[in-house]
């Protein structure tokens, strides 16, 4: 059996795609398509700028940073913004000035706010709890 060029091809393209590199990118690949489906709910559920209204730019906020994994794709987690309260404007900023975006949200979006409020508690206690001991405890009342 002669080995064409073909199949020198197929048999190359076939040991990548059973490397890590090429899973990786596929992976990539499957996340940006999640993303943009994501991005265009958001901005349709929204209609423009939560803040201002403003429809011809739009920009999609996480509210919970995408860093952390379990609500990167998290619709709840995902705000629409125009560019001037996402990242520029000194009065209401989700980057420039997050207290006065946080406390919007509260006003504003309440439900969505207290959804985050709850995820961010649930993450605090997920990453951060401390195994309580009863013994050790008792321990310490009575020596005091």
């Amino acid at each position: 059996m002669k080995i064409t060029k073909k199949m020198k091809r197929l048999a190359k393209k076939l040991r990548h795609e059973q490397t890590q590199t090429y899973k990786i990118k596929q992976e990539r690949k499957r996340n940006n398509q999640l993303w943009q489906e994501l991005r265009d709910f958001v901005i349709q559920r929204d209609d423009g700028c939560v803040i201002c209204h403003r429809k011809d730019i739009k920009h999609v906020h996480h509210i919970i940073p995408r860093e952390i994994k379990k609500h990167k794709y998290d619709v709840n987690n995902l705000v629409c913004l125009c560019p001037l309260h996402h990242k520029y404007s000194f009065e209401i900023s989700a980057h420039k000035n997050p207290f006065a975006f946080y406390n919007w949200l509260h006003v504003n979006k309440n439900t969505q706010f207290l959804y985050i409020l709850d995820a961010l508690m649930k993450l605090e206690i997920d990453n951060y709890s401390i195994p309580y001991d009863n013994d050790n405890t008792q321990t310490v009342k009575n020596n005091v």
